[in-house]
């Protein structure tokens, strides 16, 4: 029993940990987006999420990161067509990543562009 509950904490607390570019989200890019949006000289949509090697490098294009969102949210990347789709662990997972990357950038005078948000929902009281 104590080592059950050791390895819940452990878990909890390995999964309660902020999400890492490198670790977690770059993988994810070469996997399902590099194929269209790489560092050729015409990425598909004009996107090139490959020059994006370091945390650092992603969050000084807050454009394209917004967009980045709003198509992985909407299901509309990676192309419904794809036969490869990342399960929707991975999907939640970047969408974290980004959401993080929005409400952590302490400088804005480094970063170009604003986030575009989306208004709250109504208050349903």
């Amino acid at each position: 029993m104590i080592r059950l509950c050791g390895f819940l904490f452990v878990y909890a607390v390995a999964h309660a940990s902020p999400l890492d570019f490198a670790r977690d989200v770059r993988p994810m890019l070469e996997t399902y987006c590099f194929d269209c949006h790489d560092d050729e000289e015409k990425p598909k949509g004009g996107v090139n999420l490959e020059r994006y090697g370091t945390e650092a490098d992603a969050l000084h294009d807050r454009e394209t990161w917004a967009a980045v969102l709003e198509k992985v949210e909407s299901h509309q990347m990676p192309p419904p067509k794809r036969k490869t789709q990342p399960s929707q662990e991975e999907r939640a997972r970047i969408l974290a990543w980004i959401n993080h990357a929005r409400r952590s950038t302490g400088s804005r005078a480094r970063c170009s562009g604003p986030w575009k948000t989306r208004p709250a929902p109504p208050d349903p009281a």
